[in-house]
């Protein structure tokens, strides 16, 4: 398996763990994985709009990881959220060492 589809298929597994979704993963055999990975994230739709746009698989793919990695940061920091709001009602700034 090339590296970006290593990298896009673990991305791809942490965010759904972590957004705690029942969303199939693709097979990262699939001919049309970057496609199947694409419709699975909302990513908003100009940045879906970018992969679709590309006519490179590879450029596609490295978009996707790029993407899927931004998703699951953004996913981190809104749980973490979550989590510190539930304690006490209070969100402090979130220490950028985490």
């Amino acid at each position: 398996m090339p590296d970006d589809v290593a990298k896009a298929m673990d991305v791809f597994a942490d965010l759904a763990e972590i957004a705690d979704s029942d969303v199939d993963v693709p097979d990262p055999d699939s001919p049309d994985l970057d496609w199947e990975l694409a419709a699975r994230v909302d990513f908003g739709v100009e940045s879906k709009q970018e992969v679709l746009a590309s006519t490179s698989p590879r450029e596609r793919m490295a978009k996707l990881v790029t993407l899927l990695e931004t998703a699951l940061e953004a996913v981190k920091v809104e749980a973490q959220l979550r989590e510190r709001a539930g304690r006490n009602g209070k969100v402090s700034p979130l220490d950028p060492e985490l």
